[in-house]
């Protein structure tokens, strides 16, 4: 019985590994107009078999997340956070966010490096630009919506890195970035970031409240008391976080692989061929991709198997960094920041547990009690 369980996990760990393409976005690297429009998938044995694989793989996250390891983790990270300064995780992601944001401006792309606002800006990438400007007597900076994008990334850069206030750069995503990205591109290239970055602002805003005295005087000038929705940062940004694998996982992968099959053919990740697997070819790598980045974020959005999720995450999106380089290096950091972040403090507040995985009730912040209604702890 043991051989068979190891032989199941070792198959299991190879199935994730087709996944490592899947946390990096192909629009980042290849033309958005793509080389193989029309693919789609087909279900066959061989497909039927990759399913099954990411049913195997979630199976398997729910057993470990039950297994005594994972309890003996889950106190040490409780010891661990309790001898941390409160809410280090959040500063930890608010700087991350912010390097993002600082590379963004100074590179020319706004939110996202496939996204470009019109107009002409000075970017780091153009000093040719710049000694044009000063040799001529004229100005390096090119007053555009492009420039305003990069000023305002600049500005939440600060903000975060000096973390001087956590609600007001979420204040300024919500009501400056989004509508600004809502206004100058097309859903398609959109639906991959709104969740995210939705998310990620109503966290700052809550977190904030708490944690910087900027935000707490005007928490109490709204007349909010932070204390209430103190247990609101962490599930929505595991949800919001988990929303956003699944739209990947859809809208790239899954209903339209035309943009992960071009990816593929820049650079060749599908490694099962290497291996001797003839048959698997990237259209099958990047279904078995696309089922993986699904399952993890299905788990995340219900809270299930959150820490060992993350840890997947952190691993894959770690081998695609150093693999695809600085775009996908500064791209993700926030995502790496929040992975850590899901590691460190679990599921939070609303996780669905099935009876199945009910546990004695611990304090909070260590292994809870897991009932089936919410956790609203």
């Amino acid at each position: 019985m043991r051989y068979w369980f190891r032989v199941l996990v070792l198959a299991i760990f190879l199935f994730l590994a087709q996944g490592s393409p899947a946390y990096a976005h192909e629009r980042w690297f290849v033309d958005q107009d793509g080389q193989h429009i029309g693919e789609s998938h087909w279900l066959d044995w061989l497909n039927l078999l990759i399913i099954l694989g990411g049913l195997l793989l979630v199976a398997l996250l729910v057993l470990a997340e039950r297994s005594a390891w994972h309890h003996k983790l889950e106190e040490w990270l409780e010891r661990l956070r309790q001898s941390l300064p409160c809410g280090i995780e959040w500063r930890f992601v608010a700087v991350l966010a912010a390097v993002t944001l600082v590379f963004n401006a100074v590179t020319g792309v706004f939110l996202a490096p496939d996204l470009l606002l019109p107009g002409v800006t000075v970017t780091a990438r153009s000093a040719a630009q710049i000694n044009r400007a000063f040799m001529s007597g004229d100005s390096p900076v090119y007053w555009s919506v492009s420039t305003f994008g990069g000023i305002a990334q600049l500005l939440l850069g600060v903000l975060l890195l000096t973390q001087t206030s956590f609600l007001i750069p979420g204040v300024l995503i919500l009501v400056v970035a989004l509508p600004m990205a809502v206004f100058n591109f097309v859903p398609d290239l959109l639906i991959d970031y709104v969740v995210e970055f939705v998310a990620l602002a109503f966290a700052l805003i809550f977190f904030g409240m708490g944690a910087s005295p900027i935000d707490r005087r005007i928490a109490v000038k709204l007349k909010l008391d932070p204390s209430r929705y103190a247990h609101l940062p962490i599930p929505i940004i595991r949800i919001g976080v988990g929303l956003t694998l699944v739209i990947l996982a859809l809208h790239n992968k899954l209903l339209a692989p035309n943009m992960a099959l071009t990816f593929l053919d820049t650079y060749y990740l599908n490694f099962m061929e290497f291996l001797g697997f003839s048959g698997f070819t990237n259209i099958r790598f990047i279904f078995a991709a696309g089922i993986v980045e699904l399952g993890a974020g299905i788990l995340l959005v219900f809270g299930i198997a959150t820490r060992l999720v993350g840890a997947i995450v952190v691993l894959l999106m770690g081998t695609t960094m150093a693999i695809l380089g600085p775009d996908e290096l500064f791209g993700h950091l926030p995502v790496m920041g929040i992975a850590v972040l899901l590691i460190f403090r679990g599921s939070g507040a609303f996780a669905w547990r099935p009876q199945l995985l009910t546990r004695k009730s611990q304090p909070e912040g260590q292994p809870t009690s897991i009932k089936p209604a919410p956790n609203i702890a």
